[in-house]
């Protein structure tokens, strides 16, 4: 049960996504309830798109706030900025394959994240904001966690501190507010704030494909390195070898088989336009999913 306006600590951790409904909720908190100690967190797992980076450095410039940017390391944490945050992009990681990213990093560890090992989110965000907030002797007791779902997702809402949903705070009002300031998260619905999410519905992934061939290029690799590697968890189901990323077992060079396909369309920017219905391809593949990266890789969302 989220917690009730009024009861929530003084203490607050304000986990920032990097999107817009996020960043909305933060502004809201600075203006609403001015008296609160915030921590403000951005975890990146070096997936993310440029535009997300630009955008969470835009919104703490903006609203005059820190915004600590962690990264996961193996049992610990790093703090890194906006200049020094990992990029799967930069040229050099891309010549040496990527052997300092924080994510390749996990995969060691963890294995590939998919339907059957739901641990990315976990490892990557929640339990690296846990041990920097252990570290600076917050104790999980003594603070609450503000999520950014709107009133509009209420069926999200977990038991944490969700400040959009009182308010009646919905997509439109967040659309508005972002139209008229001076600059905006820069992506489609479709891209999200991380490249290739393997929660992203196939249409998307299709898109992106067709798009942007090369943000796939990490998973490829990560394909290619870990596929044979599987680390047993405690009621984790039996995974399949070898490992894939995405739904129903495929792999990136699946995606990119797929999006050949002239009868599969480009996925509609869903952050304006809602208003589609799932498709079927005659194999019983589901092209379209409601419960995909938007709704489901927010830290602590649960």
């Amino acid at each position: 049960m989220a917690v009730k306006e009024g009861t929530q600590k003084k203490d607050i951790l304000v986990s920032f996504s990097g999107g817009e409904t996020s960043a909305y909720m933060m502004n809201w908190l600075l203006l609403n309830r001015p008296n609160y100690n915030y921590k403000f967190i951005f975890a990146n797992t070096g997936e993310e798109n440029e535009e997300t980076l630009s955008f969470v450095d835009q919104c703490a410039k903006h609203f005059g706030v820190e915004v600590i940017w962690l990264e996961y390391e193996r049992l610990s944490y790093k703090v890194v900025d906006f200049k020094t945050a990992y990029r799967s992009h930069d040229p050099v990681e891309i010549k040496n394959k990527w052997k300092n990213h924080p994510f390749r990093d996990y995969i060691s560890t963890f294995g590939i994240p998919n339907r059957q090992n739901m641990s990315c989110t976990r490892e990557l965000k929640e339990e690296t904001i846990r041990r920097y907030m252990s570290a600076n002797c917050w104790k999980p007791s003594k603070y609450d966690i503000a999520i950014g779902i709107r009133s509009d997702e209420i069926d999200r809402i977990g038991k944490h501190y969700y400040p959009l949903i009182l308010p009646d705070i919905t997509k439109p009002i967040v659309n508005a507010f972002w139209d008229k300031m001076p600059f905006r998260l820069n992506l489609k619905g479709y891209q999200g704030n991380c490249k290739t999410c393997w929660k992203k519905s196939f249409r998307k992934l299709v898109t992106i494909a067709r798009e942007t061939p090369e943000k796939f290029d990490f998973f490829r690799q990560m394909e290619i390195d870990y596929d044979q590697y599987v680390k047993p968890e405690k009621d984790q189901e039996k995974i399949d070898v070898p490992v894939r990323f995405f739904r129903e077992s495929k792999s990136v060079d699946d995606i990119f088989e797929m999006a050949k396909n002239p009868k599969i369309q480009n996925a509609i920017d869903d952050s304006v336009n809602t208003n589609y219905q799932i498709s079927v391809l005659h194999d019983g593949t589901e092209l379209d999913a409601f419960n995909d990266c938007e709704e489901s890789c927010d830290a602590f969302s649960k």
